[in-house]
């Protein structure tokens, strides 16, 4: 009986031992959590190293159900019903798996979700949706199988599977519009505030909503206010733009924030609405959008926006736009071949990768 007990006890020590040695596994757990719009997506998986291996047509037969990863089924879920190549999938959790072929994807979202691999006996009521996506070949080789959740706009996101050289694309649509627009509707009343309002103009106008309602919108929260921010006149000037009004109530508006904030105040906030601080501003956004290959990109009427824009500013960005599109600009004023010098009388700042075209 005593040898047992020893036996037994070596047994439990040598197995202690043993359970507490830590090595890495050879796949990896991955997982990823996006918001797109008002859907909250997240997928869970296991990630797969290629090691030098050929992926898929041998690792991962073509025209064969993949469980997406390994060990343990891939999980999708959508806290929103989303739409997949024109049909609905419920919100939920489910299993998502895919067959590779050289051609073309199949991708399964399966009811069942707590699965190891693939179902010994595959359940076709159990797909909730099936669509198709095509192969993408990808310059960049990828170790570990990569899944990714990549949203395009409010309304819109990519489930995206990258292994190997091989990329495969999944779009999928979110209610993100009609949703937004019922809470609009619902929170828009006659007790809401100046923020409400100006967050719903904002956001009818980056999802290319109606504007006419978004004009309102805004033009309710600024009588709202006594010094509403900046960037609220900028959301306001956008929208007046896009709805082609491009001189409705800006002449007023700076004169009230000059009265109101002093001229350096109204400087800084219109040089802020136009984003003159970024390369990409609004100036130069403007000009590369509407220059035609093979060029030439004549300014003219700089010495009206002065002080408000200044001439080496917008020289600098188009500097970073156009390398091959000469730019002539006409300045009222003296350049050294160093400084800018507008009427002859105030100092514009210095630039000097210009030259003078007539000689003094």
């Amino acid at each position: 009986m005593r040898k047992i007990f020893v036996i037994a006890s070596m047994l439990c020590f040598f197995s202690e031992a043993m359970a507490q040695i830590k090595l890495p596994q050879p796949s990896v757990k991955g997982s990823i959590e996006q918001m797109v719009g008002l859907t909250e997506v997240e997928v869970s998986y296991t990630r797969p190293a290629k090691r030098g291996r050929k992926i898929f047509g041998e690792l991962v037969p073509y025209s064969r159900v993949w469980r997406t990863g390994a060990n343990e089924n891939t999980t999708i879920s959508f806290s929103e019903d989303v739409s997949i190549a024109g049909k609905v999938l419920p919100k939920g959790k489910y299993a998502l798996y895919t067959k590779p072929e050289a051609d073309k994807w199949t991708f399964y979202f399966y009811k069942k979700n707590d699965n190891w691999g693939v179902p010994q006996q595959w359940d076709e009521s159990q797909i909730a949706l099936q669509a198709e996506a095509k192969p993408i070949p990808y310059s960049m080789e990828t170790e570990y199988l990569t899944i990714e959740l990549n949203p395009i706009n409010y309304n819109d996101g990519k489930i995206a599977v990258r292994w190997d050289k091989t990329l495969v694309e999944l779009p999928f649509h979110t209610q993100t519009q009609e949703q937004s627009m019922e809470n609009i509707a619902d929170k828009i009343t006659a007790t809401s505030s100046a923020r409400d309002y100006y967050e719903a103009a904002n956001y009818l106008l980056t999802s290319n909503g109606d504007l006419d309602k978004a004009n309102e919108f805004i033009t309710k929260s600024l009588s709202m206010q006594t010094d509403a921010p900046y960037y609220m006149y900028r959301t306001q000037a956008v929208i007046l733009s896009r709805l082609g009004k491009t001189k409705e109530g800006y002449l007023e508006d700076c004169i009230d924030m000059e009265k109101n904030d002093g001229m350096d105040y109204l400087i800084e906030s219109v040089n802020d609405l136009l984003r003159m601080n970024d390369d990409n501003n609004y100036f130069a956004q403007y000009i590369e959008e509407n220059t035609p290959e093979k060029a030439i990109v004549f300014l003219a009427g700089v010495g009206k926006i002065y002080p408000f824009v200044r001439s080496h500013k917008i020289l600098n960005n188009l500097h970073q736009i156009f390398d091959r599109v000469p730019v002539i600009m006409f300045y009222p004023g003296k350049y050294d071949g160093q400084s800018l010098e507008l009427f002859g009388e105030f100092k514009d700042d210095n630039y000097y990768r210009a030259f003078s075209l007539i000689k003094e």
